[in-house]
């Protein structure tokens, strides 16, 4: 039986919305506490309020910063 080890690097992951009125400050894409996001063949779901409307969104910017440690050590 082969297992193959899974690597998660812990980044931070920020984004920002434009809208046709507007735009967002920038957000950290979080999950709880207890759960590790952005994982190899995962899925994550994020829910974004805003304190006005921004209008129909026509441009997502999302990036990371490059840092963390891959939690198997290397």
């Amino acid at each position: 039986m082969s297992h193959t080890a899974v690597a998660t690097v812990t980044v931070t992951v920020s984004m920002v919305l434009h809208g046709e009125i507007g735009m967002s400050e920038t957000r950290e894409l979080v999950g709880p506490e207890d759960c590790q996001v952005f994982q190899t063949n995962s899925r994550d779901t994020f829910l974004l309020t805003l304190p006005a409307s921004i209008g129909p969104i026509w441009k997502v910017q999302l990036w990371h910063d490059n840092k963390g440690v891959a939690r198997d050590g290397t």
